[in-house]
């Protein structure tokens, strides 16, 4: 009888814990990106992005959002993803744990190939409207994979 009764609960475990932090994807960074600035709080918070933080890094002023708790290192939560907002260049970086689908993300950006380039650069895709980073970033001790998008500049 009990383990008709834990059944369920490894299977709703099992559904819903790798349902918890879907893949972003390419048709929600262009929509964030393309997002007034006035609107753009909201819609990260629509995207379930909750906002964590403000900072400053060489005079831009940065709002930090994050999803998905992953875990806890020396008392600090790590997330499965996070959304760096820059209010002055008004550019978005996403940020994932998952590596997979960071890969997925940067893959469904550079087969775009007939609207864009790869520069010399191979972290950097030039497409019609944007322009793409993609990298690594040390946050809170942890390496995240980045993909940052921003209007590509006449």
């Amino acid at each position: 009888m009990k383990f008709i009764l834990i059944l369920p609960v490894f299977f709703a475990a099992a559904v819903f814990g790798h349902a918890q932090c879907p893949e972003f994807q390419l048709s929600d960074l262009q929509t964030l990106q393309r997002t007034d600035p006035a609107l753009k709080e909201s819609k990260i918070q629509d995207l379930g992005f909750d906002l964590r933080s403000e900072f400053v890094t060489q005079g831009a002023v940065t709002r930090s959002y994050s999803k998905c708790w992953n875990a806890t290192i020396r008392e600090k939560a790590i997330f499965e993803q996070l959304i760096w907002w820059n209010t002055e260049s008004n550019s978005i970086s996403f940020f994932t744990l998952n590596e997979g689908h960071f890969r997925q993300l940067r893959q469904s950006i550079t087969d775009r190939g007939a609207t864009g380039s790869i520069t010399e650069n191979p972290d950097i895709y030039v497409g019609h409207l944007f322009l793409y980073r993609f990298g690594v970033k040390k946050v809170e001790a942890v390496e995240f994979y980045v993909v940052t998008i921003e209007f590509k500049k006449k």
